[in-house]
């Protein structure tokens, strides 16, 4: 489990969309939690993303 700060950002990905794929598609670290599943969350350079269905 991951520590997130209570004033990190946090972004809305819906799984499948533009956005999604923008996402793993630019930013490489990303890649590797978008693997583990459809509804998640983790924090990545002080942002917090949730992907949900």
């Amino acid at each position: 489990m991951q520590n997130q700060r209570d004033d990190a950002k946090k972004v809305r990905v819906q799984f499948g969309s533009k956005e999604y794929f923008d996402l793993a598609a630019k930013n490489g670290p990303a890649h590797a939690w978008l693997t583990l599943g459809t509804n998640l969350q983790f924090v990545l350079d002080e942002t917090t993303y949730e992907i949900y269905e």
